[in-house]
């Protein structure tokens, strides 16, 4: 899957905003402080894994008044160009087109995304410039044990503990009558 392009309707200080026929390969989202990059890529995810609601911990980005809060994403996938597009609320449910015109489901959008949901994504393919900062100051066995984590376990976890919590769970079932004659 690629990233093609995109149309904010309205997410933070962007109203109005439109890329499209990015090219293969890396992409780079550069400007001053304030620019809006970082609305930007909570803008992307939002739209790839849903809008975090009022409650969650995540900085919800309000729109400026006078449009719609949301927009759409272009990718392109095996098949073709599919556009999703989502509404920046909690319950904002993505409209999926597929190529032809054909509307999708969230099941066509899951296998587009290859499985990755939105903790891994944001580990392993959109980490802030803090996140990054941090691998540098780690030696390489630790950057190499993070970025296997994030892509076995999710964000913020260790593959190695999660390894060991599923041994525990192992023990205690296989313990309790499971693995005994």
């Amino acid at each position: 899957m690629k990233i093609r392009g995109w149309q904010i309707e309205g997410f933070g200080v962007l109203r109005g905003h439109s890329v499209a026929g990015l090219p293969d390969g890396l992409t780079l989202v550069y400007g001053p402080n304030e620019a809006g990059k970082t609305t930007l890529l909570a803008f992307l995810q939002g739209v790839l894994f849903g809008f975090p609601g009022p409650d969650a911990p995540e900085h919800v980005y309000a729109t400026i008044p006078g449009g719609s809060a949301g927009g759409s994403i272009v990718l392109e996938g095996r098949g073709g160009a599919v556009a999703v597009t989502r509404a920046a609320s909690a319950d904002g449910a993505p409209e999926i087109v597929l190529p032809g015109g054909r509307m999708g489901t969230d099941a066509d959008l899951r296998s587009l995304l290859g499985g990755v949901d939105g903790p891994l994504y944001r580990s392993v393919f959109a980490f802030s410039l803090a996140e990054l900062q941090a691998f540098s100051t780690l030696p390489r066995h630790e950057v190499r044990e993070r970025l296997l984590s994030a892509a076995i376990a999710g964000a913020g976890r260790s593959a190695r503990a999660s390894i060991a919590e599923l041994e525990a769970r192992a023990a205690v079932l296989l313990g309790e009558g499971g693995g005994g004659e």
